[in-house]
């Protein structure tokens, strides 16, 4: 159908329940790549199944539309912008739509305007979609205000649905509320999310496999940051909440953390993240010998210790749909490892992969954790043992956890015995320490008055306090100051003589009279 004439155009419309099975576009709004206006088309309650695209637009210039209610289902694209007349066309607002199954929920042109789901609901999709098919500096913003999408689950679809579920390249995105499932509890967790930036705000994501293992991210390199606030993340067992609220920590003893987490809160007191790695993932050893076949990938790792059953490797898929971006993200889940053979199923239809992607090494996907506030987490480890003994408290490490300290060499890893008190890691430690402090990120106590540091230590605090101005520059001294240094001793009566320090070179003069008043050091 279509939704004005050939030549002006039209507008304020309205269409109201109508059924359309099918055809290869249910509603066309503006077909011709010369037609313009179309505003204010009100599309009511549609039942559209059985098409290439339920509702489409082809111009730029249908301005105020919306979508109110109704199910698009068993179609390639439940929305589309980017396929018919001028190929980029402007997005209606859809509120309280149902989508699904599909593969996808929209396909927006983000260089015309913003975008926006409000209450929307999608059932068996493959993914999400895409905003825009590359970067541009004119892209308009994604808001998804409450929705529940609930992607293919990977439990009864293995290796079916697609790997990047939310691909806008460069249009920020708001995620506020709702969900984001894929409703299985044994597939690899992973929802590759891209925006710039994106942000979700106060959303259930799960259930996960593991709520301490999930990858809810963008691509490698945290090229595409996304930013979880107040997101509950939950299994089977429980949940953890990531964000910049006050909240319980994940277990006692230990936070587990997102790449994004900043400031974050309990009951008390202010802390500042600082992650482990530098990056979502951690390069292991030299890989080579790379074969796939239509559900596995295979290849040999020059360093296996430092990878292990379960983890997610990172790849690099072909462009998706009618993007033109290449994005490396988690691709394969590690099932094997015999010497240096690695053996991994491939999440997702191989026809998605980059067989030619090669960067000479494994990168790995991190999970981000420490000890919680004023906790001190020690084993006692051997020169030459791969077992971390004694250690206390016994409820912080988990299989598979990233974990550095003194007398552990780089990337070990925690491979049995995750919430006992020996541990059996991933490598033999390069020393004999009792009482070795372990950990791998950290969390900074800010305050206001007081300034501290925690790294996995009780917190030691750092006052630098000056409760009078000793000398602000380029100021008149209105008489001379002394100053109390850490260890009690006073420099007295330090001036520069002509009661203002305005240059280097006084500033120099000053520090020397002051090392001749304290015998070292220099202000």
């Amino acid at each position: 159908m279509e939704g004005s004439d050939l030549s002006g155009g039209s507008g304020d419309i309205r269409i109201d329940q109508v059924g359309i099975w099918r055809f290869v576009v249910g509603f066309m709004h503006n077909s011709e790549s010369n037609v313009s206006q179309g505003d204010q088309v009100f599309i009511i309650d549609p039942q559209i199944q059985g098409t290439k695209v339920a509702i489409a637009s082809g111009q730029g210039q249908a301005r105020a539309c919306t979508v109110a209610k109704g199910n698009l289902a068993v179609c390639r694209t439940c929305f589309d912008a980017l396929e018919y007349g001028q190929q980029q066309g402007a997005a209606p607002q859809f509120e309280q739509t149902q989508f699904g199954p599909a593969f996808e929920i929209f396909s927006f042109a983000n260089g015309i305007g913003a975008q926006q789901l409000v209450g929307c609901r999608a059932e068996s999709v493959h993914r999400i979609g895409q905003s825009g098919i590359s970067a541009s500096t004119t892209s308009y913003p994604l808001v998804l205000n409450g929705p529940e999408f609930h992607v293919l689950n990977q439990d009864v679809y293995p290796q079916a649905r697609c790997p990047v579920v939310l691909e806008a390249n460069s249009s920020p995105v708001e995620w506020i509320g709702g969900g984001l499932s894929d409703d299985s509890t044994s597939g690899a967790a992973s929802f590759v999310i891209v925006g710039q930036p994106l942000t979700m705000r106060g959303t259930q994501i799960g259930l996960m496999v593991s709520r301490f293992k999930p990858y809810i991210g963008g691509v490698a390199d945290l090229v595409n940051p996304l930013e979880l606030r107040n997101c509950r993340v939950t299994d089977a067992g429980g949940a953890i909440i990531y964000g910049n609220e006050s909240r319980q920590f994940s277990l006692s003893g230990r936070f587990s953390a997102h790449w994004s987490e900043g400031k974050i809160r309990d009951a008390s007191n202010l802390y500042q993240y600082q992650p482990g790695a530098g990056n979502n993932y951690i390069n292991i050893g030299t890989q080579s010998a790379i074969v796939f076949s239509s559900a596995q990938l295979t290849f040999n790792n020059t360093d296996p210790a430092g990878l292990q059953v379960g983890d997610l490797v990172m790849w690099r898929f072909n462009a998706i749909a009618k993007s033109l971006v290449q994005i490396t993200a988690p691709a394969a889940q590690i099932t094997g490892i015999v010497s240096n053979a690695i053996t991994c199923s491939l999440l997702y239809p191989l026809s998605y992969y980059d067989q030619s992607y090669n960067i000479g090494t494994t990168s790995v996907v991190v999970t981000e954790w420490a000890t919680a506030p004023a906790q001190t987490l020690t084993g006692n480890t051997t020169n030459g043992s791969p077992t971390l003994a004694s250690v206390s408290p016994t409820n912080i490490l988990r299989n598979g956890d990233w974990i550095t300290g003194i007398g552990l060499p780089n990337a070990m890893r925690v491979v049995g015995g995750g919430g006992t008190a020996a541990i059996t890691m991933s490598r033999n430690a390069n020393a004999s320490v009792t009482g070795t402090k372990i950990g791998f990120g950290g969390l900074k106590y800010l305050d206001g008055d007081p300034v501290s540091a925690d790294n996995g230590d009780a917190s030691v605090g750092l006052h630098p306090r000056q409760d009078v101005p000793v000398q602000q520059w380029n100021t008149t001294l209105t008489g001379n100051r002394t100053i109390t240094l850490p260890d009690g001793s006073r420099i007295p009566d330090c001036s520069p003589g002509d009661g203002r320090i305005q240059s280097y070179s006084q500033h120099r003069r000053f520090s020397k009279s002051c090392r001749h008043a304290m015998g070292q050091g220099e202000i």
